[in-house]
């Protein structure tokens, strides 16, 4: 397809159905995504103070025998791991989140596939993960309770991704929504379309239009005095 076919389907507006929900979506997913992105950032500093292991003895030498990914999934403290997972993935999911919510807000047609799956995945992790928070018998309450709401967060973006899907495979977007036209002016700012010194131009010659018709209002109402002034001369 030419982009000169596009630009025209796009500008008559053919197949650019709104899709309310699916833009609805997309701006929770965005605020929630930044939420636990920020949310995750912050528990991931005081989570070793949550478990105390900053404090205990043996986390040097645990450390010492971790060389690798492999070292650290293979480690008895299943607390750890848990908390972990519950972590990382919805620090990155959330950011992956917030991008695909503002791709829905942009009708982009990939954007509600990469929300579903990208909510799906980070909420199977987070019960994976949630596994071995639970099953840690000395781990402390706080982890628990992050877990238990980074779960009902995930679960119900979740399902509200998969009613974005649905909105936008049910009204696909237009083909080539993001190529401007051809006639697009590139607005001067946010607030204004034109620069200043072309605003001043034309406020100058709005008031002199509206100077000229008011002119023009007032010479029409001196010739209809000077006529009636004439007029009473005469039947004096």
């Amino acid at each position: 397809m030419s982009e000169t076919k596009i630009e025209k389907e796009v500008e008559d507006g053919e197949e650019n159905v709104e899709r309310g929900t699916a833009k609805a979506a997309g701006t929770v997913l965005q605020t929630v995504g930044m939420l636990l992105f920020l949310s995750s950032c912050c528990v991931c500093s005081f989570a070793g103070k949550w478990e105390g292991w900053q404090l205990s003895d043996d986390v040097a030498g645990d450390m010492a025998k971790v060389k690798g990914l492999g070292d650290y999934f293979r480690q008895e403290n299943w607390g750890k791991v848990g908390m972990m997972l519950s972590v990382m993935f919805p620090m990155a999911g959330g950011f992956a989140m917030a991008t695909f919510g503002l791709g829905l807000q942009a009708d982009r047609k990939r954007a509600g596939m990469g929300a579903l799956v990208t909510c799906l995945a980070c909420a199977v992790i987070v019960l994976v993960g949630g596994l071995g928070i639970w099953m840690d018998d000395e781990g402390a309450i706080w982890p628990r309770i992050w877990h238990v709401i980074v779960s009902g967060v995930m679960w119900l973006t979740v399902g509200l991704s998969v009613v974005a899907y649905r909105d936008v495979r049910a009204n696909p977007p237009a083909d080539g929504v993001e190529i401007l036209p051809r006639d697009y002016k590139v607005p001067y700012s946010m607030y204004h379309d034109d620069p200043p010194e072309v605003r001043l131009a034309n406020e100058i010659a709005g008031r002199k239009a509206n100077l000229e018709a008011q002119m023009r209002e007032i010479e029409g109402l001196e010739k209809k005095l000077d006529d009636r002034n004439e007029k009473n001369k005469r039947d004096v």
